[in-house]
């Protein structure tokens, strides 16, 4: 007899690692977003 994983198990893990990329990736926008225009609008 085997044991069935729960399929909400994986999911949550791999929406925890998306989560954490998107949020990284919105950062790195930002961060390029507040370099190129706000130091355009600074001088």
């Amino acid at each position: 007899m085997q044991i069935i994983e729960p399929l909400g198990h994986k999911a949550r893990e791999r929406n925890e690692e998306f989560q954490k990329s998107y949020s990284q990736m919105i950062n790195k926008f930002t961060k390029e977003f507040a370099n190129i225009y706000c130091g355009i609008f600074s001088k």
